[in-house]
């Protein structure tokens, strides 16, 4: 039997490392053509705060305020991004073309994540069809060379899906103790995935009917998230004298996402003036004390929108998240970068064709691929986070961090690795006003922004 096993395993393993490799050079290549306009470009908006903090970690002054000036302590936002940047900057420099260029990394180990993921559970097929999405998928390529966290967040939520489609698999309690390793590293990189580790320890407790059996695993996750994150949150008690388990900004996003005209709450922006008046007024209050302001500030203007609010948020937060304001586009419409007309209308066309070709099988693979427990898992994971953009503000590059979870499905549907007529008809009715929605709630924003730039274009 061996004998004849092993052959067919050999060959699988090669089609799968074939496969695998083809997918990486697609996304290697289309990284490095769409980095070029980049060289030489400085870095601008949270890029540079993050680069100040950086330096300030890389000189011995530790985790500040950034661009503020200031030298006191900071928890304003998770360390892991600028701690990073600081080592990059020691062995590389302070460039910012070798920092853009340091981003494809993790882009490319995403891409290499969500291929395994997606082979071992519906073939390599749907393996590879799920490798092109993250390979070609404008949003992923475009903030693999901004250095913001977008790239690294993408890259810890794929691992922590790893593991748990690994523990799911396998029942090993030690890819479960992982995953909890993962997500500590991803709160500490984004601070939202604090909270979404409590609906894990739900979805492991409940996941089968032997509570029992269950607290183990879920108890296992909770100590091993809880030991990456709270030696974090020591540090900003002790510095503080406040307990912030990761970032002391809820209440500002919060406040600045709620923070828009009434009488244009649809394709009306939060006024930059309006923002940067209330960041001043906070910065008259020491850090530990302006959570408290911006509180009183969100409760104050989502009162003001009342008694329609959470239902205006509901169609203005997809349309800010799911919009076509790319970080890239943002770098051309600004004259941060000049990459000659020409290029910058492909690049339009690139961002508006990849974004739909890509996120509209998605958005249909949640509702029909079959995929068990972690299927679950992944399906609240992508509702908790449009749930916590809802609520607060909401920017294109906060959907990068979904587009792993999702296109391990959408492989799956493009590859048409699962019985269609077992599909219940209310899956695919579901699937339809989603796809519709996501299509139709930010298009005027995003013919707004895109008429506009492509006028300025040349």
């Amino acid at each position: 039997m061996a004998s004849l096993t092993q052959p067919a395993a050999s060959r699988a393993s090669s089609e799968w490392r074939l496969r695998l490799g083809v997918v990486l050079l697609i996304a290697l290549g289309l990284r490095l053509i769409t980095l070029s306009p980049f060289l030489g470009a400085k870095a601008v908006f949270d890029e540079a705060y993050y680069l100040s903090v950086a330096s300030d970690i890389r000189e011995g002054r530790g985790h500040t305020n950034g661009l503020s000036g200031s030298e006191e302590p900071s928890a304003g936002k998770p360390p892991l991004y600028p701690a990073l940047l600081a080592g990059l900057q020691m062995l590389w420099g302070r460039d910012p073309t070798l920092l853009r260029s340091f981003q494809i990394v993790p882009s490319l180990i995403t891409v290499a994540l969500v291929f395994s993921m997606a082979a071992r559970r519906y073939g390599t097929r749907a393996g590879l069809a799920s490798g092109l999405f993250c390979a070609l998928s404008p949003s992923l390529v475009h903030y693999s060379h901004l250095i913001w966290p977008e790239s690294l967040a993408a890259l810890l939520v794929a691992l922590f899906f790893w593991f748990v489609e690994r523990y799911d698999r396998l029942g090993r309690l030690r890819d479960i103790a992982l995953a909890g390793v993962v997500l500590g590293v991803s709160a500490l990189n984004k601070g939202v995935w604090v909270y979404f580790g409590v609906l894990v320890i739900g979805w492991l407790l409940f996941r089968k009917r032997d509570l029992r059996a269950a607290a183990a695993p879920a108890a296992l996750f909770a100590v091993a998230a809880a030991v990456v994150i709270l030696p974090w949150t020591a540090r900003n008690h002790r510095e503080l004298d406040r307990v912030v388990l990761v970032a002391n900004q809820t209440w500002f996003a919060i406040a600045v996402g709620n923070l828009y005209p009434v009488d244009d709450w649809y394709l009306g922006s939060t006024p930059k003036r309006e923002r940067q008046l209330l960041m001043a007024a906070a910065n008259q209050y020491p850090e530990f004390e302006r959570e408290d302001f911006y509180r009183e500030v969100a409760l104050q203007v989502i009162g003001d929108h009342q008694p329609w609010w959470i239902f205006q948020k509901m169609v203005r937060a997809p349309a800010a998240l799911y919009g076509l304001e790319s970080g890239q586009l943002r770098f051309v419409e600004n004259g941060w970068i000049d990459p000659g007309p020409t290029v910058s209308r492909a690049l339009v066309v690139y961002d508006v064709l990849g974004h739909y070709a890509t996120l509209i099988p998605a958005v249909v693979a949640l509702w029909v691929i079959p995929g068990g427990p972690v299927k679950w898992l992944a399906v609240l994971a992508v509702l908790y986070l449009n749930g916590i953009h809802v609520l607060a503000n909401a920017f294109p590059r906060y959907h990068v961090v979904m587009l792993p979870i999702v296109f391990t499905y959408a492989g799956a549907l493009a590859a048409r690795s699962f019985d269609a007529k077992q599909v219940a008809t209310w899956r695919w009715v579901g699937a339809a006003a989603s796809a519709a929605a996501f299509v139709l709630i930010p298009l005027p924003r995003s013919l707004a922004y895109l008429s506009g730039l492509w006028a300025g274009i040349g």
